[in-house]
């Protein structure tokens, strides 16, 4: 019987195969690394290429760990997250009173079928759009521009839509509903980058 994965491990790079059979081994199932092997073989690697090519992936790996490590160090504490998070949702509220205002006035010019359905974006739409937008393009909101924070990934690099879009996300889901799926370092005020690989890190 052909090996489900020899196809898959066939389009991969040499670095990649060496990556899976040293590095990464931990994370692939047997049958996997039989065929990763198996490839590896057929293309004739010899060991100083292979031993080189590995040298290189631990190099990366010890680098990317101390990147996250520094990270890691320059975490706020749940004090200023807790302080920049009440900033956030003053400023979401009050935009939620200047759109509901406008909304007001235009109510005389608008039917009332109009008025309701506008009303449900009024109040929803502004605390995504708060959070997606600001932390995208700027990596802070109103909150964190005042506590001298930003939220980063853990390589320290700007965050992806999906990653952003997936903390405004989880923020507003219990957190007695998460506690389960959280890593064990996470608290009340870090729980959303359980979730997204995210971090907030002080500027300072």
């Amino acid at each position: 019987m052909e090996n489900q994965f020899s196809k898959v491990m066939s389009k991969l790079t040499d670095k990649e195969l060496i990556d899976i059979l040293t590095i990464k081994r931990k994370d692939y199932q047997p049958l996997a690394i039989e065929a990763a092997e198996k490839e590896i073989a057929e293309r004739k690697i010899d060991v100083v290429n292979f031993e080189e090519i590995k040298s290189e992936l631990t190099n990366e790996l010890t680098e990317k760990l101390q990147i996250e490590r520094t990270i890691l160090n320059k975490r706020t504490t749940n004090s200023i997250q807790a302080f920049s998070l009440i900033i956030d949702i003053i400023a979401i509220f009050l935009i939620i009173l200047f759109l509901a205002y406008l909304l007001d006035c235009a109510t005389p010019y608008v039917n009332e079928k109009a008025v309701n359905k506008l009303a449900y974006f009024v109040f929803i739409l502004p605390y995504f759009l708060y959070f997606i937008i600001l932390d995208l393009i700027f990596q802070k909101t109103l909150g964190k521009f005042l506590t001298k924070t930003k939220v980063v990934n853990l390589d320290g690099n700007k965050c992806t839509l999906a990653q952003i879009a997936g903390r405004t996300f989880f923020r507003i889901i219990p957190i007695f509903l998460t506690r389960p799926f959280m890593k064990k370092d996470y608290s009340l005020f870090t729980y959303l980058d359980s979730f997204t690989n995210t971090i907030i890190i002080s500027e300072i």
